[in-house]
């Protein structure tokens, strides 16, 4: 069987065997935007404020710390203060790493829930959770949410807000499921053709 045999040989195995390529993670950098304190309903004593964190970078399918709420106030049980759906933003920048192109995402948040001296019970929410926008080649989905309460109990803690940003390349068909693989009795007709094609020369040549 000479090189050419062998060359269609392996071309006919890669027919029956296919397989795939996977892209590179998409990579961005992020950087979230403080809101504004909000001091909920008229006649509250205290306040619920946000931190955010300091930007970085990350790969798509990440879950970023968006902000830290805390709360302060001297209010008691017996009158405490109140949040019936005062609005806050919160903003995301981010950057593409491959085209450098840069954009940000704004979502509108509520608050919810009481406040004293002794405890917090916050609640959020946003409408919608989810954004998307294209930066290059890549589409950016981000989704806020959720707000976690701390693990231990601390009445000027109200959580740690969170998103997930996923991406996906607008520039290129990624395959992301692989294509059944063949019947052991494709494989071996596959053998048999190329065995039948090198007889089949060797055959000729005598003649």
């Amino acid at each position: 069987m000479n090189a050419r045999e062998v060359a269609l040989g392996a071309i006919l195995l890669a027919l029956v065997c296919p397989s795939f390529v996977q892209a590179d993670p998409i990579g961005f950098s992020y950087d979230f935007l403080t809101p504004n304190s909000v001091t909920g309903d008229q006649g509250n004593l205290g306040v619920v404020a946000f931190s955010t964190t300091a930007g970085g970078q990350a790969t798509a399918g990440a879950t970023l710390t968006a902000a830290s709420l805390t709360a302060v106030t001297s209010a008691n049980s017996s009158n405490p203060d109140t949040f019936s759906g005062e609005g806050y933003t919160l903003s995301l920048q981010l950057t593409d790493s491959s085209s450098g192109k840069s954009g940000t995402l704004t979502f509108n948040g509520q608050l919810f829930g009481s406040l004293t001296a002794s405890a917090a019970n916050i609640t959020t929410s946003f409408s919608p959770t989810s954004k998307q926008i294209l930066l290059g080649d890549d589409l950016y989905t981000v989704s806020v949410g959720p707000l976690v309460p701390p693990t231990v109990s601390n009445p000027t803690v109200v959580g740690t807000l969170y998103a997930t940003v996923a991406a996906q390349s607008e520039g290129q068909i990624i395959v992301s499921v692989p294509e059944p693989s063949p019947e052991p009795t494709s494989l071996m007709l596959a053998a048999l053709g190329v065995t039948g094609f090198a007889v089949a020369r060797k055959m000729s040549r005598r003649t």
